[in-house]
């Protein structure tokens, strides 16, 4: 049977070969790829298929996790029209531009912010500006400004003085400094934000640009539990996309507690990135770095240990800019 296997490769390599391409099996030249395609004017064209139904595989008669397909169908139920799918947990999940999932990094969607960035250059050491309920809150930079250097996004961290701060009003202290509330939507960026934080010994809560909101999909119709790919309509505040972690069983990229995002008493709307110092309970809830939902209005997290002396303060604002 390899051997079997192995002439057939070689066959389609040479046949390939003979038109300028070729298929490269366990070539020395590339140790860690099993096949490559190679060819320095074509590319390689998915299966064009039309999907009726994300949570339907056919026309495929068995889909396998991982599987990619492109998807003719404009109007598919339950998608988000033409392009790319992945089959991920029993539904197709589509990836990319006007996507809330992505295999391979694309150009950031149309700012959603409503406003216009500066760089981290500008970045001011310290601001003072009106929150939401019009009161004056200050706020001021801890240490100098990091870059990234796998996503070339700079982050900035400043710290809320004398009291914490509820979700609106994190995001105007970014929109102040020009920058926009932090966006995680990979695990490479996740780690490089635990990274920051532990080497500046910075153990505070923090608001994440991630929230429960009604945005639109391509066909200008509102996003619902059924047509997100990670629930209950959890958006960043820019518009980009959550990374697709490939792999035998593909999964889509958060840091959520399990269980979580749950909308407690339906009012939980925001994200929370806890620190440390506030306790660990069952399940490992409320442990460092993880990610909860809760009501956009709190500015501090107690939870289960009103009783301790940590009040879980949400003083730290980290703030995220494309340069």
């Amino acid at each position: 049977m390899k051997k079997s296997l192995l002439l057939l490769l070689l066959t389609i390599q040479f046949v390939f070969a003979q038109k300028k391409a070729e298929v490269l099996v366990n070539h020395p030249n590339y140790p860690s790829s099993a096949l490559t395609l190679n060819h320095s004017e074509k590319g390689f064209l998915l299966p064009k298929v039309y999907l009726e139904n994300v949570t339907n595989s056919s026309p495929l008669k068995q889909a396998q996790e991982g599987m990619l397909v492109y998807n003719t169908h404009q109007d598919v139920i339950g998608g988000e029209g033409v392009g790319i799918y992945m089959w991920i947990n029993n539904r197709w999940i589509r990836s990319g531009e006007n996507s809330n999932t992505y295999l391979i990094k694309d150009q950031k969607q149309s700012l959603r912010l409503g406003y216009n960035q500066l760089s981290a250059s500008n970045a001011p050491a310290d601001i003072t500006f009106k929150s939401s309920a019009g009161e004056l809150l200050n706020v001021n930079r801890i240490d100098q400004c990091v870059k990234n250097q796998v996503n070339g996004h700079s982050y900035c961290f400043y710290e809320a003085v004398n009291n914490g701060v509820n979700w609106q009003d994190a995001f105007l202290a970014a929109k102040e400094i020009g920058g926009y509330l932090v966006t995680i939507t990979s695990r490479e960026e996740q780690k490089f934000i635990e990274k920051e934080l532990a080497s500046k010994g910075l153990a505070q809560n923090t608001w994440l640009g991630i929230r429960k909101a009604i945005f639109t999909n391509v066909k200008n119709q509102p996003v619902t539990p059924e047509n997100t790919s990670l629930g209950a309509t959890i958006h960043p505040i820019t518009g980009e996309s959550f990374q697709v972690e490939w792999g035998n069983t593909p999964k889509i990229f958060h840091n959520f507690y399990n269980l979580e995002p749950d909308n407690n008493l339906n009012s939980e709307g925001c994200v929370l990135l806890f620190g440390e110092g506030i306790g660990s309970g069952v399940n490992g809830y409320y442990t460092q770095y993880k990610w909860g939902d809760y009501s956009c209005k709190i500015n501090k997290h107690l939870g289960q240990f009103a009783d301790q002396e940590a009040t879980g303060d949400i003083s730290l604002i980290i703030v995220e800019f494309d340069k």
